[in-house]
């Protein structure tokens, strides 16, 4: 089997001995130095996905969608005040002009 190492180089893994025959991963080694092979690896994992997370990138257009969807749920809610307005100006007008015809 073939690994990569830390610096970028290709390494073929260890044969295993017998008395690593209980050690699936020989590769990360033993006791402490496996406990620090993997909390360098999850490390690792954690600052890409933290730095991915707080990329800016495409943040602009959700910025711009979320305004348009407030814009559109306050005319939406305008609505029924702005007809009922525009209803009361039409009947008075209506009613002036009925009044003044006959």
């Amino acid at each position: 089997m073939v690994w990569i190492s830390e610096t970028g180089q290709l390494n073929a893994l260890p044969q295993v001995t017998r008395k690593e025959q209980g050690n699936h991963f020989p590769w990360l080694g033993r006791g402490r130095e496996k406990r620090n092979r993997v909390n360098n690896l999850f490390l690792k994992v954690f600052v890409q996905l933290q730095s991915l997370a707080c990329s800016e990138e495409g943040q602009d257009l959700v910025e711009y969608a979320l305004v348009v969807a407030l814009i559109a749920f306050g005319a939406t809610a305008g609505m029924k005040s702005l007809a009922t307005g525009l209803n009361t100006a039409f009947l008075t007008i209506s009613s002036a002009l009925s009044a003044n015809v006959t």
